[in-house]
C-alpha cells in the first residue's frame, strides 16, 4: 500500500491504490469531528469563563465567535461528507477540505495563547497554557490519520502561546517555554506514531479484503472448473467445453473476449469464442500460422506466449489486422495449447477493445486457460487418433504370434484373436459362450479351470508352460493369464496370452548343445599342446631307438609298432580339435580323388546297409590347396545330413561325385566373389524328403535346424559354408519338398604346388649337410629328443627353451645359423613374436614353426611361412628342411 502523504508523481498520486488509501484516511479524519466540536465548545466556554475577569469581554467574545465559526464549518463539512459518501476521484478535494479546517481550528486555538494570554497573572496563563496544551493533545487522535492536517495544526496551536512565554522573561515563563518546546516535540512523535498505524491498520484491513475478494473469486473459479470437468466427464462436444472455458475468464475481467483456436496440420480452426463476433470467427477459421499471422498464429507456430498491445500497430497482425479492427478488436495476448508430450495442439487468446497489456492476474488466468483447454484440445485429439488407428490396432494385434482370449469370472470365453480361432478350428466370433471343456481334453481344461479361479482369487499372474496338440503337431506352449479387471478395479475375468515356444526351445536346446561342444573344445585344447609335445619327445625318441637297433630287427619291428601308435594318438588328438571345432586350419595340397574315396569309405560304416551309397569321381588329378581336417569335417556333415533325410525314403540313396567344372555365367552371377576360372565340385544327392523353400535361405544359419529337438545342433551346415569361405570355394543347394537335395561345393583348383610342399607318401629322410639349425621349445624333453634326431641327420643344432632365448642366440649366431625351428607357444615370448624379432636382425632368417596346439589360436602370416604339427615325423621334417635350406 502508499506508505506517504505527499505525492510524487501525478501518475502515482492517481492511482487506484493511492486513492483508496487516501479516502479511507480522509474518511478517518471526518470521524471524529462532532466529538472534536463538541470538545472545542467545552474547551472555548472554559477559557472563556477562567479569563472573562482578566481579559476584555470583547476581546474574548470575538475569539469565541471565531471558534464558533470555525465548529460550525467543521461541522457542516461534515454532514456534507457523509451524506455524499464521496468515492476515489473526490479524496483529495476532501482532503484539502480538512486541511483548511484544520488550518482555521489552529489559528482558533493558536490566537488564545495571544489574546487570552494575560500579562501578570500567572495562574490565568496557566490555565490558558493548560488548556491549549489539552486542545494540542486532542488533536493526536483526531488529525493523525494524514500528517498535513495534524503537523499543520500543531505549530498553529502550540507556537504564539510559546513565544509568549519567551517573552514573559521570567524564570518560570522560560521555564514552562522550554517545557512547551519539549511537549511540542512528544506531539509529533506520538502524532507520527498515530500516522503510521493508522496507515498500517488500513493496509492490512485492505490486504484482508483483497485477500478475502481473490479468495472467493478463487473459489467460483474452481466451482467453474468443476463444472467443466463435469463436461468433459459427461462427454459434452468439445465446442460446448471450450465455450465454457472462454465465459469463464471472461467472468474474471469485465470487457475481456477470449477464443480458442485448434491446429490442424498447419491451419487454425476455430474451437470456441461465445463472445467474439460471429464474422470474425468465420473469417479466421482455417487460416494458415505462421510469424506473422496475428498473435494466436505466431504463438502456434513459436509454442511461445505472444502479447500484443495494439493490434492496428504491431507487425505480428500486418497480414489479419483488417480481419480485427473492423469488430473492435485492439489488443491480443496468446498462449500456446501444448500438450502433455510438449506437441502445439493451438492457442488460446484474450482479446480487448482498448489497447493493453495484462496484469500479472491476466497472465496467470491466461496460462491457466491454456493448460485447461489443453486437456480437452489433447482428449478430443486422442479420440481421433484413436478412431482413426482402431483398426490398425486391432490388424496389429491379429497379426501377431502370440495368442490372445478374454474369459468372464466362470471361465466363459467372451473374445480371442483369430490366430487363437484358426488354432481352434472356429471363428472369433463362434468363441463366445464357449469354454475350455469344448476344446481340449477333460483333465487339461479342468486344470485350466483351475488356474482360473486361483488367478481371480489371488490377483497375481501365473506363467504355465506345456505340451499340447496344435493341428496335429506336438507345440510347447507359454501360457500368461492374469486378473482383468473393471473400472473399479474389481476382477472381472482372466485375460491370457500364450505364445508358442517350439521353435524357442529348439534353439535354446541347440544352445546348449553348442555350450557342450565349446567345453569339449576346451578341455581338448587344453590338453593338446602338452599331449603332443609328449608324443614329440617320444617319437623322437623312437627314431633314435630303431637308429641304434638297426641290428636287431624284431626290436626295430616293435619300435615301428609304438611309434605307429603314437602317430595315430596324434591323429586321434586331431581328430578331437577338428570334432570340438579348434584345430588350426592348415593348408596344403590335397589331391581330390583319393581322399573324397577315403571319406567314402570311412562313412560306410555310418550309413544303414538298406541306404544305397554310390560314388562318381573323376580321377583326373584334381588338386586344391586346402585344410584336410576341415574338408573331412565339410564331407562328413553333407553325407550326414543326407543319410538322416533319406532315413524313411523307400529306395533311399545318397551319390557323391566329384568332377571339373569350368567358370560359367550362372556359377559367376551365383558367386561373383568367387575367384578363379576352374574348380573342383563336389555333390552329395540324396533322394530324401527335401526342404521347403521357406526353409531355403535360412539354411546356413548358425543354430537353424528342421530336424526334431535332440536330432541336429543346427551348426553342421554353418560349419559347412564357413569352410568353403576360408577355402575361398562356395556352395549351393538345389531342393523342393519330396525331391531330395543336391548339396555343390566349389573349390579352386590349384595351379602349381609351393615349392616347400611335400608329398605325405614319400617317407624318404633326407641327411642334412652340416648346416647349423637354431631350435627352440620350452620344453626340455622335447629339445633334446629332436636335437638328436637332427644332429643324428647331420645337423649342427643351437638350443633356446623361449623366444627371448632365441632371439639373443641369433643374435650371438646369426653368421652360421641357417634356419630356425620354433615352438608357436612359449613362456617369456611366443614363436611369432620370436620370428618377427629375428627378421628384424635378418628379413632372410628361414623359420620353420611347430606345434602342439595353439591355444591362443593366433595364424601365421602369408602362405610363405611353413608349420608343421607335433608330433613331428621325421621324413617329413627332414623333407621340410632340406626344400627350405635348398630353395
Amino acid at each position: 500500500m502508499v506508505a506517504a502523504d505527499n505525492v510524487a508523481t501525478p501518475s502515482f498520486a492517481h492511482s487506484n491504490e493511492f486513492l483508496q488509501v487516501r479516502l479511507e484516511q480522509v474518511r478517518l479524519l471526518f470521524e471524529p469531528t462532532l466529538r472534536a466540536a463538541f470538545a472545542s465548545v467545552a474547551g472555548g466556554i472554559m477559557l472563556a469563563y477562567l479569563q472573562w475577569h482578566v481579559i476584555d469581554h470583547a476581546i474574548i467574545l470575538c475569539w469565541l465567535t471565531f471558534l464558533a465559526l470555525v465548529i460550525c464549518g467543521r461541522t457542516i463539512s461534515y454532514i456534507v461528507f457523509k451524506r455524499q459518501n464521496p468515492d476515489l476521484n473526490r479524496a483529495l478535494q476532501w482532503e484539502k477540505a480538512h486541511v483548511s479546517i484544520s488550518v482555521f481550528g489552529g489559528m482558533a486555538w493558536g490566537s488564545a495563547g495571544i489574546f487570552l494570554f494575560p500579562q501578570g497573572s500567572f495562574e490565568h496563563q496557566a490555565a490558558t497554557v493548560v488548556m491549549i496544551a489539552g486542545i494540542a493533545a486532542g488533536s493526536i487522535t483526531t488529525f493523525s490519520a494524514l500528517r498535513k492536517p495534524v503537523f499543520i495544526f500543531l505549530p498553529l496551536v502550540l507556537a504564539p502561546v510559546t513565544l509568549n512565554l519567551f517573552f514573559q522573561q521570567t524564570d518560570t515563563s522560560l521555564l514552562v517555554g522550554i517545557m512547551f518546546i519539549v511537549y511540542a516535540s512528544f506531539l509529533t512523535s506520538a502524532a507520527e506514531q498515530n500516522y503510521q498505524s493508522h496507515l498500517q491498520n488500513i493496509s492490512l484491513r485492505f490486504k484482508s479484503e483483497e485477500r478475502e475478494h481473490a479468495i472467493h473469486k478463487s473459489e467460483q473459479t474452481i466451482l467453474k472448473i468443476a463444472d467443466i470437468l463435469k463436461m468433459i466427464a459427461r462427454g459434452e462436444t468439445a465446442s460446448e467445453i471450450y465455450n465454457a472455458i472462454a465465459l469463464l475468464y471472461e467472468s474474471r475481467h469485465p470487457g475481456m473476449r477470449c477464443s480458442m483456436l485448434k491446429l490442424e496440420g498447419t491451419m487454425l480452426m476455430h474451437g470456441g469464442a461465445p463472445s467474439l463476433p460471429k464474422a470474425y470467427c468465420e473469417t479466421i477459421n482455417g487460416l494458415e500460422y505462421g510469424p506473422s499471422v496475428g498473435s494466436c498464429g505466431t504463438a502456434t507456430f513459436t509454442g511461445k506466449r505472444v502479447l500484443v498491445e495494439n493490434i492496428a500497430t504491431d507487425k505480428k497482425w500486418a497480414q489479419i489486422k483488417q480481419l480485427a479492427l473492423p469488430h473492435g478488436l485492439r489488443c491480443c495476448w496468446s498462449e500456446p495449447i501444448i500438450s502433455s508430450t510438449g506437441k502445439v495442439l493451438g492457442a488460446f487468446g484474450m482479446y480487448y477493445n482498448h489497447p493493453a497489456l495484462p496484469n500479472t492476474e491476466e497472465l496467470e488466468d491466461l496460462e491457466a486457460a491454456a493448460r485447461l483447454a489443453s486437456i480437452i484440445m489433447e482428449r478430443e485429439q486422442r479420440e481421433k487418433e484413436l478412431r482413426q488407428s482402431e483398426y490398425q490396432y486391432r490388424t496389429l494385434v491379429e497379426n501377431l504370434p502370440q495368442r490372445f482370449f478374454l474369459k468372464d469370472r466362470d471361465s466363459v470365453f467372451i473374445s480371442c484373436s483369430s490366430n487363437l480361432a484358426e488354432d481352434l478350428g472356429i471363428t472369433p466370433e463362434q468363441i463366445a459362450g464357449t469354454t475350455d471343456f469344448d476344446y481340449f481334453p477333460k483333465e487339461i481344461a479342468s486344470k485350466y479351470q483351475q488356474d482360473d479361479q486361483r488367478i481371480m482369487t489371488s490377483r497375481v499372474a501365473e506363467e504355465i508352460e506345456e505340451q499340447i496338440r496344435v493341428n496335429g503337431e506336438d507345440r510347447i506352449i507359454h501360457t500368461i493369464k492374469a486378473p482383468a479387471l473393471d473400472e473399479e478395479g474389481n476382477v472381472d475375468g482372466v485375460l491370457g496370452i500364450f505364445n508358442d515356444i517350439t521353435d524357442h526351445k529348439i534353439l535354446e536346446e541347440q544352445f546348449h548343445q553348442a555350450q557342450k561342444m565349446e567345453a569339449v573344445g576346451t578341455l581338448v585344447g587344453g590338453i593338446a599342446h602338452d599331449f603332443n609335445n609328449t608324443l614329440a619327445a617320444i617319437t623322437g625318441n623312437l627314431y633314435l631307438a630303431k637308429e641304434d637297433a638297426a641290428e636287431l630287427p624284431a626290436v626295430v619291428s616293435k619300435l615301428q609298432t609304438i611309434e605307429k601308435l603314437s602317430f595315430g594318438a596324434g591323429d586321434t588328438i586331431q581328430k578331437l580339435l577338428a570334432f570340438a571345432r579348434k584345430s588350426m586350419i592348415s593348408m596344403n595340397p590335397v589331391p581330390l580323388s583319393g581322399f573324397v574315396k577315403e571319406v567314402i569309405q570311412l562313412q560306410r560304416v555310418a550309413i544303414p546297409e538298406n541306404i544305397r551309397l554310390s560314388q562318381q569321381i573323376d580321377n583326373g588329378g584334381l588338386q586344391i590347396l586346402g585344410d584336410i581336417n576341415l574338408l573331412q569335417q565339410v564331407l562328413v556333415n553333407l553325407i550326414n545330413n543326407a543319410r538322416d533325410a533319406v532315413i524313411e525314403t523307400e529306395k533311399p540313396e545318397i551319390k557323391v561325385t566329384l568332377h571339373k567344372v569350368t567358370r560359367n555365367k550362372k556359377l559367376t552371377e551365383n558367386h561373383p566373389n568367387l575367384e578363379g576360372d576352374e574348380f573342383a565340385c563336389i555333390s552329395i544327392t540324396d533322394n530324401g524328403e527335401g526342404i521347403e523353400e521357406r526353409h531355403l535361405q535360412h539354411i546356413f544359419e548358425p543354430f537353424f535346424t528342421t530336424k526334431e529337438v535332440g536330432k541336429g545342433s543346427g551348426l553342421g551346415l554353418s560349419m559347412v559354408f564357413g569352410a568353403m569361405q576360408s577355402h575361398n570355394g562356395a556352395i549351393e543347394i538345389e531342393s523342393s519338398p519330396g525331391m531330395g537335395a543336391n548339396f555343390s561345393i566349389y573349390l579352386p583348383l590349384l595351379e602349381s604346388i609351393p615349392e616347400h610342399s611335400i608329398s605325405n607318401h614319400n617317407e624318404e629322410i633326407i641327411n642334412g649337410n652340416g648346416e647349423t639349425i637354431l631350435l627352440v621349445d620350452d620344453e626340455k624333453m622335447v629339445v633334446d629328443a629332436c636335437k638328436k634326431v637332427l644332429e643324428k641327420i647331420n645337423y649342427q643344432v643351437v638350443t633356446a627353451s623361449d623366444g627371448m632365448e632365441a632371439i639373443e642366440a641369433y643374435a650371438r649366431h646369426k653368421e652360421k645359423i641357417d634356419l630356425i625351428i620354433l615352438d608357436i607357444v612359449m613362456p617369456e615370448l611366443g614363436g611369432f613374436g620370436a620370428a618377427k624379432s629375428i627378421r628384424e636382425i635378418n628379413p632372410d632368417a628361414k623359420v620353420i614353426f611347430a606345434t602342439g596346439y595353439d591355444k591362443t589360436e593366433q595364424h601365421i602370416d602369408g602362405d610363405s611361412e611353413i608349420m608343421l604339427s607335433k608330433p613331428l615325423r621325421i621324413h617329413e621334417l627332414s623333407q621340410v628342411i632340406r626344400n627350405l635350406l635348398d630353395s
